[in-house]
């Protein structure tokens, strides 16, 4: 039988979302489910609620803006103050991240919008949002681990 590697990919990855999000155990994607770090498809978060893990808080402010959050200092923006309000945040079925007005207008969105299925936003520990079906957007906020970069042993060093 026959597999093409694509269509193998996409079964895996929809495999592994969907034991993730069926799982019945005390995580969700890996994370606790108490923490409040995690959207899925069709949820949606709104006006002053927030998803937060450790230091990290990813808030809907009144004013339309989506803000991301290390203690107080502001790690990431939609950009989108007063563009609207009271707003909410809404996970599609798509893939798709939007910020929607109290009239319904369209504010905010991520362009991300795929085929329809699973998806789960998820704020990790390490500071980084992702929507995941496979990683489609991410506020690219992820801290890096703190290493020196050395030379391989048994490299060559030119001088300059």
């Amino acid at each position: 039988m026959a597999i093409n590697i694509a269509s193998a990919s996409t079964l895996l990855s929809s495999s592994i979302l969907l034991l993730l999000i069926a799982s019945c155990s005390s995580t969700r994607f890996g994370f606790p489910t108490g923490s409040g770090n995690v959207l899925t498809s069709g949820q949606e978060l709104s006006t002053d609620k927030s998803l937060s893990i450790g230091n990290y808080n990813f808030a809907m402010q009144r004013d339309c803006n989506l803000v991301l959050y290390e203690n107080d200092i502001v790690l990431w923006a939609s950009n989108t103050p007063k563009r609207g309000s009271n707003c909410r945040l809404l996970l599609q079925s798509n893939g798709e991240l939007q910020i929607i007005s109290d009239l319904g207008a369209l504010v905010w969105r991520t362009e991300t919008g795929g085929e329809y299925g699973k998806y789960a936003l998820v704020l990790q520990p390490n500071g980084n949002v992702v929507i995941y079906r496979s990683p489609v957007w991410s506020t690219g906020t992820h801290t890096q681990s703190k290493t020196v970069n050395a030379a391989p042993k048994n490299s060559v060093s030119q001088n300059p």
